[in-house]
């Protein structure tokens, strides 16, 4: 059985011994980088806003009367 020292807590514990690189954390441009190339729903949203603007712009063209 594997019991927790004192005062030890997945807060106050380093990086390193939690399995994560000592490295310095991503920057707030890589976080979202790396979240739109690994989440489906940001890049259905992204690419939702190009379809729904081509809407738009077939909405505002006048229709051909002949």
């Amino acid at each position: 059985m594997i019991t927790a020292a004192a005062g030890v807590s997945p807060r106050n514990t380093p990086r390193s011994a939690r399995g994560f690189p000592a490295a310095e954390p991503p920057h707030l441009d890589e976080a979202f980088a790396l979240a739109g190339a690994n989440n489906r729903t940001i890049t259905a949203a992204r690419l939702r806003r190009a379809i729904d603007q081509a809407g738009i712009d077939v909405a505002k063209e006048r229709p051909n009367p002949t």
